[in-house]
């Protein structure tokens, strides 16, 4: 069974343009590493926010057409560079879009480590535990009875690598958007 964890948080951002309640410009890039993408439901329909784990903590950032194709793109755990890049338009569509500039680091990947406290009723546990193996239950009956110690887990699927080239452009990219919003 694999778990999700579930993030319910008000800190969510939309990039580019004016913010409707407090009329200042919302930002235009952001960076940290890619967590993933929800669908909630607004009043207009289903929308998709995409969480990134930021300097400043977890921060959603709502979802564009041209922002949900890149990152479609993005596994879990990459260091993404977002940037917005104004509303243009087509010449074949007759409607104007959002446009975006996505960059990955895949070489930078956030990993969670995992702790595990412990409560009075493992304690009550494990007392048990060395109960048993004074009595005469022999040793394969208990190791039925223990659980292996937890272990990280292996990526299921390994980063894509880039050619040196990519790799050099997308760091400098990085470097750029580093100082410009530090």
């Amino acid at each position: 069974m694999a778990l999700k964890k579930i993030v319910v948080s008000g800190n969510r951002v939309a990039l580019g343009g004016t913010n409707k309640t407090t009329g200042k410009a919302n930002p235009t890039t952001i960076q940290g590493y890619f967590l993933g993408t929800s669908v909630e439901n607004g009043a207009n329909g289903e929308y998709n926010v995409h969480t990134l784990k930021t300097d400043k903590g977890e921060i959603g950032v709502f979802g564009k057409t041209n922002l949900d194709r890149a990152l479609k793109q993005v596994n879990v755990g990459e260091f993404v560079l977002i940037e917005y890049k104004g509303l243009t338009q087509e010449k074949a569509e007759k409607r104007s879009s959002h446009k975006f500039d996505v960059s990955v680091d895949a070489e930078d990947i956030y990993t969670t480590e995992e702790t595990v406290e412990t409560s009075s009723h493992d304690a009550d546990v494990s007392e048990a535990y060395e109960e048993a193996e004074e009595s005469d239950i022999d040793a394969d009956e208990e190791a039925q009875d223990t659980a292996p110690p937890a272990r990280a887990v292996a990526p299921k699927k390994a980063a894509p690598v880039a050619d040196a080239a990519r790799q050099a452009k997308v760091k400098a990219l990085l470097s750029k958007g580093k100082s410009a919003t530090n």
